[in-house]
């Protein structure tokens, strides 16, 4: 040390305490902090960076990374350490380390380890743990391609649904439109070109103009949908159309679009009749699949099932029941998972999507499949969760009988002594007994039972399998089988 450094008090309180503070600092990181030598191994790590390998620091100390992480990882963390020795120049990489305890994503940050020659003599780095952030990251692109496929298929309903389908822009002084699909022109005979950006005024004739104005206040002054039936001149002739329109608001309060769809009719009691028997049918078909249609308001905390014929979620209307009244009539084996489910969804997803079983008050249990898609308003918070439910308890059912059939005729085809056999419409094995040991023989038996039918005939070119015969060829060639399906896999 130079002697006026020595003297220096200012210096010598500073050689004091550096080292302390540097402790200090070093163990109080969330974030690993190591030195390594050229030749990998450690010469200092932190209380963080130990937590990792599950071992004090003094049992790192010298240690490599195959030592401490196991080959794989050593594998994905060396060539980092080589590049900053070679190049002399900090390095930011993200690593994936497997090892036996766990499976973590880190960003580790290197940098030459020098002497006091400036010779590099190892590497200094920080390795920052970003599991969850990349967890996170691949949870918002499955999001976003589940948000590219809901705009691909509304885009694919948007035009070729047959009715007419409009976007309007409100504006201060008036209406606009700012988008159709192809069935507005095919109705009216209008082009796209002379309505796209028009106002109503350019595109709609008196004396349906006004109406329509009128219906569009209202609309947006109720907050709800309206529907009229409309008579409107147009170049294709008169359209007489059941007409709805839906305001679209804005999380400030202001209603910036109203969504729109025309029905063409022929005359008002063909459609009056007509649209009873789609209700009527629509019901009937919601009936025989055992449905459910249900709307949960995340921030009330009420679900109101307007549609529904499981007597364990009945229709409410005018009691909606809250997420923990629903709860007590599921299956106690499944409310765990589906609190899991729901909680997911909330917590970062648009759609939810679950089996599971409710309980009726008679005590019966039945299997649902609910599919729904949360809303969010501009902030992300879960607005409302809309969605159906189908009983498909039958076929859960079914799928338990098919799973014991297969697995009883397996067993009655595996411990039988017969050569149990299948032959395609060309003669050849489609499937046997699995038992190894009987292969040899039952092959002879196949190749004597198909002499014993007729000379030149064998398998499906017999007459009997055109009558749809089956049998057994045991032993003693009894008869031959000709089961026109294949063993079960």
């Amino acid at each position: 040390m130079h002697p006026e450094t020595a003297a220096d008090p200012t210096s010598k309180f500073a050689l004091q305490h550096t080292l302390p503070m540097l402790q200090a600092l070093t163990e109080s990181a969330t974030d690993a902090l190591f030195v390594k030598d050229r030749d990998g191994r450690y010469l200092f790590c932190n209380r963080a960076g130990a937590a990792l390998v599950g071992r004090p620091p003094s049992e790192i100390i010298l240690q490599d990374d195959v030592a401490l992480f196991g080959e794989e990882a050593a594998c994905v963390i060396q060539p980092q350490d080589r590049r900053v020795m070679e190049s002399g120049i900090a390095e930011t990489d993200e690593q994936v380390l497997r090892t036996p305890q766990w499976l973590k994503v880190f960003e580790t940050t290197e940098s030459p380890y020098r002497d006091i020659h400036g010779r590099i003599i190892g590497v200094v780095g920080v390795a920052h743990e970003i599991t969850e952030r990349k967890q996170a990251e691949q949870g918002l692109r499955r999001q976003q391609d589940l948000l590219r496929e809901a705009n691909q298929q509304f885009t694919s309903i948007f035009k070729t649904v047959g009715d007419v389908v409009f976007l309007i822009a409100v504006e201060h002084d008036g209406f606009r439109f700012q988008s159709i699909n192809p069935a507005f022109a095919r109705s009216t005979g209008i082009p796209a070109e002379a309505v796209l950006g028009k106002r109503i005024e350019e595109v709609i004739p008196e004396p349906s103009r006004q109406l329509v104005q009128q219906n569009y206040h209202r609309a947006i002054r109720e907050n709800r949908v309206v529907r009229w039936e409309e008579t409107t001149t147009y170049p294709n002739g008169t359209l007489v159309a059941e007409v709805s329109i839906a305001p679209v608001f804005s999380p400030d309060g202001i209603c910036r679009q109203l969504v729109g769809s025309v029905h063409e009719i022929t005359e008002r009691k063909r459609a009056e009749i007509a649209l009873k028997e789609s209700e009527e049918r629509l019901r009937l078909a919601l009936q025989a699949a055992g449905s459910i249609a249900f709307v949960w308001d995340v921030i009330k905390d009420e679900i109101t099932c307007y549609y529904s014929t499981e007597p364990a979620l009945p229709e409410n209307l005018d009691n909606p029941e809250s997420y923990l009244q629903v709860r007590e009539r599921i299956h106690p084996e499944d409310r765990s998972a589906f609190d899991d489910s729901v909680a997911a969804c909330l917590r970062s997803g648009t759609e939810h999507r679950h089996l599971f079983r409710v309980i009726r008050s008679s005590g019966e249990v039945v299997w649902l499949d609910v599919w729904g898609i949360l809303q969010r308003d501009a902030d992300g918070t879960p607005v409302r969760l809309n969605g159906f439910g189908i009983d498909v308890t039958l076929q859960k059912q079914a799928e338990a009988e098919l799973r014991r059939t297969k697995d009883l005729l397996q067993a009655l085809i595996d411990g039988t002594t017969d050569a149990v056999y299948v032959k395609d419409i060309e003669g050849r094995q489609a499937g046997r007994s699995r038992d190894p040991r009987e292969r040899t023989r039952r092959h002879r038996l196949l190749r004597q039972c198909d002499r014993r039918i007729a000379p030149g005939q064998s398998g499906w070119n017999h007459p009997a399998c055109e009558q749809g015969r089956t049998g057994s060829a045991g032993l003693y060639g009894r008869r031959l089988c000709r089961a026109p399906h294949p063993r079960i896999p």
